[in-house]
């Protein structure tokens, strides 16, 4: 009885952890990769740019793209342990 516990409860957090980590993951490299474009585009110094439209671009794809990452991956999962 316990088991099947274990295994339902398991069958939700474990996809529902990768998405999250994934998403994580997914936001942490596009934030990285915008904030090389925006270097190379204006140079070290980015604080005369700080909340510009390039800015919040970057910053905004940045979380969408880690949005977007983690609900494919948890819509994945959840399509690979729900019959």
């Amino acid at each position: 009885m316990l088991s099947r516990a274990v295994i339902s409860v398991a069958k939700v957090f474990v996809p529902a952890t990768i998405a999250v980590l994934t998403g994580v993951a997914a936001t942490f490299a596009a934030a990285l990769l915008g904030h090389e474009v925006l270097v190379l585009a204006y140079g070290e110094n980015l604080a005369p740019i700080d909340d510009t439209p390039p800015m919040v671009i970057a910053v905004s794809a940045a979380y969408l793209g880690g949005i977007l990452c983690g609900l494919s991956v948890l819509v994945i999962g959840w399509r690979r342990v729900r019959p």
